[in-house]
């Protein structure tokens, strides 16, 4: 893309920013356009504008893995983003972030500490697929017993109606597993395909690595990808598809140590593209583990030579430099 004169963002009025953008950066993040275009970015981001862009699906920001996300650091997004909305809220507005946070059974723990709030309804004058459906909303994922915990009045319409087993069944609520080496392989087997079946095995492992653990150990992965309880993820970059972050910047370290991205590029391509995948070569370069090459200047030299001349006439009072004698 060609540069634009000092000035030229600035200048801009917001639509004329805003038709600009569409024009030559429709489908980036804002990310590129501060690599590519920081006084476009500049001007989009002090002027708001980045909301408008992403509203009419010009600018695209990705979306956090919010698997890799520790507990706390989710919490801390939903205080931001959905303080003082139901658990359907937020499944509305991001339904990943609300899986996950179904997964970890923070639900519960957001409720209780008041982040969010469940809407109080009158249980005995709904029907059975009304008690179903707001079990689905505020509940997905807990145990019958954390659903007691949490709201008795219900737990008993439930069991009036007989509706607890069928919510298992449907995999609403969960029956869970305290102690996973104390249960039989078929128990197991069963346990994944009610909480995880469809996930891909490097999903499942990033969730519940304990219990990936023991079926790992257990060799039951293999019967379960068989069941087609879970999946193999497509390799595109082999076993390093199945690398964390971590493990990534460890074997790097390991087999790598010192070198510069394009000399990993030339020995181990799948490896690079995965790093890049990952957005890891410049941690890696900050860790020290690889380096960048300095690419040699064949001008250094002259410069150098110059600024030395220039010194020299100035020490000795010249304008011009001296010509050699015949």
């Amino acid at each position: 893309m060609e540069r634009t004169p000092n000035g030229f963002y600035k200048d801009r009025t917001d639509d004329q920013l805003v038709d600009y953008t569409k024009q030559h950066f429709n489908g980036r993040n804002p990310k590129y356009l501060q690599k590519n275009a920081y006084g476009l970015y500049h001007q989009l981001r002090i002027r708001n504008l980045f909301p408008v862009l992403e509203e009419e699906g010009v600018i695209i920001r990705y979306r956090r893995n919010f698997a890799r996300e520790s507990d706390e650091g989710l919490i801390e997004q939903v205080k931001e983003k959905y303080s003082g909305k139901s658990p359907k809220e937020v499944q509305n507005n991001d339904n990943g972030l609300y899986q996950v946070l179904v997964e970890r059974d923070l639900i519960g723990d957001l409720v209780e500490s008041d982040v969010l709030v469940r809407r109080q309804r009158n249980f005995r004058s709904m029907n059975d697929e009304q008690l179903s459906s707001h079990i689905k909303d505020n509940y997905k994922g807990k145990s019958p017993t954390e659903l007691k915990n949490e709201d008795d009045s219900l737990y008993q319409v439930l069991v009036r109606r007989d509706l607890i087993k069928k919510l298992v069944e449907n995999r609403i609520l969960k029956r869970k597993i305290r102690n996973f080496n104390q249960v039989s392989n078929e128990e197991l087997l069963e346990y994944v395909r009610d909480n995880y079946e469809g996930r891909n095995i490097v999903e499942f492992r990033e969730v519940d690595g304990s219990l990936y653990g023991v079926l790992k150990r257990k060799g039951l992965i293999d019967k379960l990808v068989n069941m087609k309880v879970l999946k193999r993820k497509k390799r595109k970059y082999g076993l390093f598809d199945e690398m964390n972050n971590d493990e990534l910047m460890d074997y790097t370290k390991r087999f790598h140590n010192g070198q510069s991205p394009s000399k990993i590029l030339e020995e181990n391509q799948i490896l690079y593209g995965r790093l890049m995948q990952c957005n890891l070569i410049d941690v890696l370069v900050d860790n020290g583990i690889i380096v960048r090459k300095r690419h040699h200047n064949p001008y250094r030299d002259v410069n150098d030579a110059l600024r030395c001349a220039e010194d020299l006439m100035e020490n000795l009072g010249l304008s011009e430099l001296p010509t050699e004698k015949k």
